[in-house]
């Protein structure tokens, strides 16, 4: 399978992504793997056969406030959420994440010292699964800019997505709906929570990196 999957990269023109693993998206630009639900604890609202959404005790909303809102959370329950994900050791893997946003970025429209923000910004993982694997544009779109979503599902454009990189004073974040990049408030914010995990892989027999 492993081998299928690589020549499967090798011969298609945009081979950023591929779906190798139920539920996941290798992500081979980046080196990572996207859950193919881009709304994780919303789908878990409505259908939680193994207790993973349950089981879990978020920080700032109850459960019952995050579904009400279809899986929005507060941006402080964002990693405990990470955190239990790999508690639970979803889906076979304990290396879950939140998507990092590394900084200075040359690409964002706006710099502010050590920190980017703005339009364009390919060097974090959501803005180049946005500007480069999915082929959107930014700013002025219309209706949005999520137009392409690829194999992705439940890829939401209202609010924000939540990134793991700190920026002055808050995480960073980014909107799909914009393919602008910005930072969360560090009082209350709402966001989405989308999480990846790194490329250390087990299919059919096979440890190690892609």
């Amino acid at each position: 399978m492993i081998v299928g999957f690589m020549l499967e990269l090798a011969g298609t023109a945009r081979a950023e992504l591929a779906t190798p693993m139920d539920g996941q998206v290798y992500d081979s630009n980046l080196l990572i793997w996207w859950l193919e639900d881009a709304n994780l604890a919303g789908s878990l609202c409505l259908s939680d056969p193994d207790g993973v959404w349950d089981r879990f005790n978020p920080v700032n909303f109850t459960k019952q406030e995050i579904c009400n809102q279809s899986g929005v959370m507060e941006r402080r329950d964002g990693q405990p959420f990470i955190d239990h994900l790999n508690a639970e050791n979803y889906l076979g893997f304990s290396n879950w994440r939140l998507p990092e946003t590394p900084t200075p970025d040359p690409s964002c429209s706006v710099q502010a010292g050590q920190n980017s923000y703005g339009i364009g910004c390919t060097g974090s993982e959501m803005g180049n699964l946005h500007y480069v694997s999915l082929g959107n544009l930014g700013e002025d779109c219309q209706p949005d800019c999520l137009v392409n979503t690829g194999p992705f599902q439940n890829m939401q454009d209202g609010l924000s997505y939540l990134s793991g990189t700190i920026g002055l004073s808050s995480n960073y974040e980014f909107f799909f709906a914009s393919g602008a990049q910005g930072e969360t408030s560090p009082m209350f914010h709402q966001t989405w929570v989308w999480p990846v995990h790194d490329d250390s892989v087990f299919i059919d027999g096979f440890e190690g990196n892609l």
